[in-house]
């Protein structure tokens, strides 16, 4: 889940639900599941182990959600799950860093893919200025 809080640390809105404990050994201590979906599973309303926020309107002030992503071949980030997200409000572009495949993923503010940037090493975060777009590889390098 994702929690908002004010500057003195109080809550003060929370986006998504935290699992059960009871779901994770129900699905895979007695039922023996295996986890084979190696990319998000999330669902409307619930996140799925989320690593990165960012904003322009993904959700209302509210925080009523607005718009998921629809995946396809073109544009899936195919890793277990993306590791971080930038969004140029004043091109309209959001940036996300798809550390396993490589690559950064470039979509519309409407989450309508738009580009692939590659030849960035392993993006484990991405940022955004009005100049440049910069990335951090995890082990110091940008």
């Amino acid at each position: 889940m994702i929690v908002k809080f004010d500057p003195n640390g109080n809550v003060t809105m929370t986006l998504g639900r935290k699992p059960e404990a009871i779901d994770y050994l129900e699905r895979f201590v007695e039922r023996g599941e295996k986890d084979t979906e190696r990319y998000p599973t999330g669902s409307m309303g619930i996140f799925n182990r989320e690593t990165d926020v960012a904003s322009t309107r993904p959700s209302s002030r509210s925080g009523t959600w607005i718009k998921a992503s629809e995946h396809t071949a073109k544009n899936r980030i195919r890793s277990a799950r993306p590791h971080g997200i930038a969004v140029d409000a004043q091109a309209g572009l959001v940036y996300v860093a798809d550390r396993a495949n490589l690559r950064i993923q470039v979509y519309d503010t409407d989450l309508n893919f738009k580009k692939t940037i590659t030849g960035v090493a392993m993006p484990w975060t991405v940022q955004v200025t009005p100049k440049y777009i910069y990335s951090g590889d995890g082990t110091g390098k940008i």
